[in-house]
């Protein structure tokens, strides 16, 4: 299943891996779980309860109104709608897989857009998941009814939003698609293309419609009683811009590994970037409150405060700890205090408590390998609020050792590890670095150590490679010596 994201900064400049799916079941490379931490007072964000259902459901596009209705996507689940009015136990009302969906009865349910007691879905599509669509369904009664299906043919559809019977949807490089909702089906209002080059997420506004485009801009158009949108203004923007959302005249972009982008519009002919908040991951979706802006970025929850709009601060980083080999927040939303955060294994609540500091221990890996003796750094950082106290070090398994002393790191702070290893005799060696810290969420974090066993890391010769081109030719890796060579390796299903 075919994504299209930015990896984290954190990863290896020469190698991206974009997985789903396979990339979930625990093995042999999985690291150890440290001991479970019980949240303290101290934390900015308190978990509270958890959709209870399958581990595999990989949630996107999430929803949240003051009704206490939750309402969101998952990729091979399909749609679910959730009484969330009491938090500390999320309760399935109902669930919907779309009838266009993929293999197996997977459903493909990436975006959502809420008008009323209708839902509109759609799947960007791909052999996996099945074709592109957009199904529209009635939550009002008691098990959910499609009213509407709709394929353009192999248009891919991604974000969308939806106003009385007009559906405005995001369609990569054939722009933006405007739609009229008739009974049971869908037709083609207009099609805008003009300055978009893949067009990502839809936003409305009381009289313009947002636009992100994913090739790095945000177009703003002008609402129009009869006719298409009017093009306003097209602003560049770093990244990749993924999702946004609107408050008041600011809007707030997910702009990848970019982090979030922050574009004052209130001249909407003349909108202006005013802050670029450089997140450690990769942000993807983004949701805001009356006063807080909550981020899914890839491998944290992230929340900023809004008391100056144009200008969030962070106030809260959370980390979600599974049964997986490692965590990956892909949707978000939110409503007053309450957020609702959808990690790929299922969706929490969590309540904010935006008074309190704490600190966020995050580390640049979960594995050290090492090919022969010798010694290996590991950047260790505090994304939180307060400083972050490195009581102790442990370090378990043969040839293994760290010689580090205990220190502070305030907010924004880091500190590199270092880890060596001496062979003791066999050919392979395991075992793991445990740090323990003040973080209220992970007091105890483990850290994978692995020796031996050949394979390639810096300052040993990649071996051969020769790949056979599309054109019949062949490219060699050792034809390369001296150029810059990256490595991607996706996993599509």
């Amino acid at each position: 299943m075919d994504y299209h994201r930015v990896m984290p900064r954190q990863a290896p400049v020469a190698l991206a891996l974009l997985c789903s799916f396979a990339c979930r079941s625990p093995s042999a490379s999985t690291p150890p779980h440290a001991p479970p931490v019980t949240p303290t007072d101290q934390d900015p964000l308190t978990a509270l309860g958890r959709v209870e259902g399958s581990t595999f459901v990989e949630v996107a596009e999430a929803y949240a109104d003051a009704s206490g209705r939750l309402i969101y996507c998952s990729a091979v689940r399909g749609l679910h709608v959730v009484d969330a009015r009491n938090p500390l136990k999320l309760s399935v009302t109902s669930t919907h897989v779309p009838s266009l969906g993929g293999h197996g009865g997977l459903g493909g349910c990436q975006h959502l857009a809420v008008e009323g007691e209708r839902v509109f879905v759609t799947n960007r599509g791909n052999s996996f998941l099945g074709a592109p669509y957009i199904v529209g369904i009635d939550i009002s009664g008691g098990s959910p009814t499609e009213f509407l299906t709709f394929r353009r043919g192999d248009t891919s559809f991604e974000g969308l939003a939806a106003r009385g019977d007009r559906i405005y949807a995001a369609m990569h490089d054939d722009g933006l698609g405007v739609f009229a909702v008739e009974g049971d089906s869908l037709s083609e209002v207009s099609v805008l293309k003009e300055g978009i080059g893949s067009a990502w997420d839809v936003v409305l506004g009381e009289r313009h419609l947002y636009l992100a485009d994913a090739t790095g801009a945000l177009l703003i158009y002008e609402l129009a009683e009869s006719g298409p949108p009017r093009l306003l203004s097209r602003t560049p923007l770093p990244g990749t811009a993924q999702a946004m959302t609107l408050r008041g005249s600011t809007v707030y972009i997910a702009a990848g590994s970019a982090g979030v982008v922050v574009v004052e519009a209130a001249d909407p002919s003349a909108p202006r970037i005013t802050a670029e908040l450089d997140t450690p991951g990769a942000a993807v979706e983004i949701a805001a409150s009356d006063t807080h802006l909550f981020v899914a970025d890839w491998d944290t929850a992230r929340v900023y405060d809004l008391v100056k709009p144009s200008t969030p601060t962070i106030v809260a980083v959370e980390n979600i700890e599974t049964d997986a080999p490692f965590s990956r927040v892909l949707g978000i939303a939110a409503h007053g205090k309450y957020a609702f955060i959808g990690e790929w294994t299922g969706m929490y609540a969590y309540e904010l408590h935006a008074e309190r500091t704490a600190p966020a221990l995050a580390l640049e890996s979960t594995t050290m390998a090492f090919s022969a003796a010798g010694r290996e750094g590991l950047l260790v950082e505090n994304h939180g609020t307060a400083p972050l106290r490195l009581e102790g070090f442990d370090v378990e398994g043969p040839g293994f050792a760290v010689e580090e002393a205990p220190s502070v790191l305030p907010p924004g702070g880091s500190r590199v590890l270092q880890v060596s290893y001496v062979p003791s005799g066999e050919a392979k060696a395991e075992g793991q670095l445990l740090i323990r810290s003040n973080d209220p969420d992970r007091g105890v974090v483990p850290v994978a150590l692995k020796a031996g066993g050949g394979g390639v890391t810096v300052g040993v010769a990649a071996p051969e490679t020769i790949l056979e081109l599309l054109d019949g030719g062949t490219w060699k890796l050792s034809e390369q010596r001296g150029k810059v060579v990256l490595l991607a390796y996706f996993a599509t299903f």
